[in-house]
């Protein structure tokens, strides 16, 4: 089973709460989830289809908690994925109590999210009907897909109300409300109820920033080993420059001690180069003479450059 599958798992195996959260979680999964079938004005009637058995079971619990209706549930192969597909369908009457409690608009009544435990409820209820959630060893991506662009932005606005910043964009008919950074993604599984999930995701979370972490470091030292070859390097050339032009006889006895430690010790770092001479020197005080020598050897070049002029 996937990582979203389990976490579906999970929250559709929890118990149901006070009937005022019952009605939230319900209330979600009818705006998210369920269909109203039109084709007879006669007879009202909603159906849900769905490939998770966990959703299929927790409406028909739902259901029968909240407005006592006891669903018609089936269940088709689809030969052609090589899938169930589940079918939970009220009519009649029953579809009259869940038509009066999505609401003519089929929008979210505000009155029913003022509690936190309703807004967890009704989160948990619109991510069984229309949400996913990636594979924490391979991305962070969370989200709720809705029929209208009001529903996405409704679903948006309830993460936004737990303190976390969602996204809405269209993708082919649906409008999607989604979140890509991990922690928040913990979070809302916290709210959700998924704890067992939560923690999951939590224990690859910290792998993955222990393996970044790691990788950064390795890449910021092989960055300054780079750079210390190629300080090293151009150091030596200046300094043997100096050497075959001058000589180093001609130089203050510091900068013909460094120059030739230097020269001796080539792959060196500053700090070393500063204890091996005598008096040992600290590292500005080392890379200050090596910059002195550079630039005699800078001034060097150019005289020679004038003089050929």
């Amino acid at each position: 089973m996937s990582f979203a599958g389990d976490v579906k798992a999970e929250l559709s195996g929890l118990p149901l709460q006070a009937n005022h959260c019952r009605a939230a979680e319900l209330t979600a999964i009818i705006l998210f989830g369920m269909k109203e079938d039109k084709s007879d004005p006669e007879t009202p009637r909603f159906l849900l289809k769905t490939e998770s058995i966990a959703l299929a079971r927790r409406c028909a619990r739902l259901l029968y908690a909240y407005l006592r209706i006891t669903p018609a549930v089936s269940v088709r192969f689809n030969a052609d994925r090589g899938n169930r597909l589940y079918r939970v369908a009220a009519e009649g009457p029953a579809a009259e109590k869940i038509c009066s409690l999505a609401g003519k608009d089929g929008t979210v009544q505000k009155e029913m999210l003022r509690k936190a435990c309703c807004r967890r409820a009704f989160l948990r209820g619109a991510f069984l009907a229309a949400g996913s959630v990636t594979d924490p060893n391979s991305a962070y991506h969370f989200e709720i897909a809705a029929g209208t662009e009001t529903l996405a932005k409704e679903a948006a606005a309830l993460i936004a109300s737990f303190g976390i910043e969602p996204k809405v964009i269209r993708r082919k008919r649906y409008y999607i409300a989604y979140v890509k950074e991990g922690a928040n993604i913990s979070d809302l599984l916290g709210y959700m109820g998924a704890n067992v999930s939560l923690l999951n995701m939590e224990n690859v979370r910290v792998v993955r920033e222990m393996r970044g972490r790691v990788n950064r470091n390795v890449n910021c030292e092989t960055a300054n080993i780079g750079k210390t070859i190629q300080a090293s390097v151009r150091q030596t050339e200046d300094i043997r420059y100096i050497g075959a032009t001058i000589g180093f006889s001609s130089l203050p006895k510091p900068l013909d001690d460094m120059a030739r430690i230097r020269l001796q010790y080539p792959e060196a770092s500053l700090i070393e180069l500063g204890m091996l001479l005598d008096p040992p020197v600290g590292k500005s005080g080392v890379n200050h003479r090596l910059r002195k020598l550079s630039r005699i050897a800078d001034d060097i070049r150019v005289s020679k450059e004038e003089q050929l002029l």
